[in-house]
């Protein structure tokens, strides 16, 4: 049954990221939210992770803070969009990533879910859009290259697989580590974090 708060969700996001676009593009920041959104109701999320997914960016990214969430959708909701921002969005790229993983070893798979949502539509815009701009315009966008990227998808990735419950693990977890080898290769570009921060 079609859940009200969806739409809600949609429309908030909608506001918040007026006037916003994907990196590099004029496409409306909005199209990533909704597909994020559309993708967990796919694989069979609930209703709340929905609409937390089409709200993820929300805190991170706009003038939204946990509390207007919390006002609006209750504390669940608040909370697994706030799981799911990183806490200092101006921090070094390398900071804010590791930040970010060492908080999802310890999430529940309800934000797991989500971000692995998240990070799948972006690889699958970075393998759309990278073959038209060129490996090293592309990149630029990003502020990191295809070394540090990798490394980044693959530690999610490992993330996703080790540490979710194995009995009843999604899909999309699967799914997810499989696209980040075939466009990443094997986990083994970066062995480690000193490999990684000797890359220029």
């Amino acid at each position: 049954m079609w859940d009200s708060r969806i739409d809600e969700a949609i429309k908030l996001s909608s506001i918040a990221h007026d006037g916003q676009f994907r990196k590099g593009s004029k496409i409306p920041y909005i199209s990533h939210p909704v597909a994020v959104g559309l993708l967990l109701q796919k694989v069979g999320a609930t209703n709340e992770q929905i609409v937390a997914g089409i709200l993820h960016d929300t805190i991170e990214d706009t003038y939204l803070r946990h509390e207007d969430i919390e006002e609006k959708f209750g504390t669940k909701i608040a909370f697994l969009v706030s799981a799911c921002s990183e806490e200092n969005p101006k921090a070094a790229w390398q900071e804010r990533k590791e930040k970010t993983l060492i908080s999802l070893k310890n999430s529940s798979e309800e934000v797991k879910l989500i971000v692995c949502a998240d990070k799948f539509h972006n690889l699958m815009c970075i393998k759309k859009d990278l073959p038209e701009a060129g490996e090293e315009k592309f990149w630029q966008i990003f502020g990191k290259g295809r070394e540090h990227q990798a490394w980044y998808y693959q530690e999610l990735a490992k993330i996703f697989l080790k540490d979710s419950n194995p009995v009843a693990i999604n899909p999309l977890f699967i799914k997810f580590a499989e696209e980040v080898k075939d466009f990443f290769g094997e986990n083994n570009l970066l062995e480690n974090k000193k490999n990684i921060d000797n890359i220029k």
